[in-house]
């Protein structure tokens, strides 16, 4: 009955499909949060939450399993610094606050 559990917990672990956000726990998963949650909550699903405090680890909803990259790496990285590592044709956006 264990290697039962322990393949069923598997399948489900590689069935899901991870979106990754970079700081996306701290900001955008809170600003979505009240437009994401009513959308899936549609295909019955029951949210699961991972929360430190104001940041979001990891939310689940059946197979999409939302993760902030910045939980797996270092401290002190940014988004260039990041891109720049993979070396990546792509640099992180300007946004004018003005």
């Amino acid at each position: 009955a264990r290697s039962r559990s322990n393949l069923a917990a598997f399948a489900k672990y590689i069935d899901q499909f991870p979106v990754f956000g970079f700081n996306s726990g701290r900001y955008d998963l809170n600003l979505i949060k009240k437009y994401l949650f009513p959308l899936l909550s549609k295909r019955n699903l029951t949210p699961s939450a991972t929360k430190r405090p104001n940041n979001f680890v990891c939310l689940e909803f059946g197979d999409l399993k939302f993760l902030d990259i910045l939980n797996f790496l270092g401290g002190a990285t940014s988004l260039d610094s990041l891109l720049k590592a993979y070396q990546t044709s792509e640099t992180k956006g300007f946004f004018p606050y003005d």
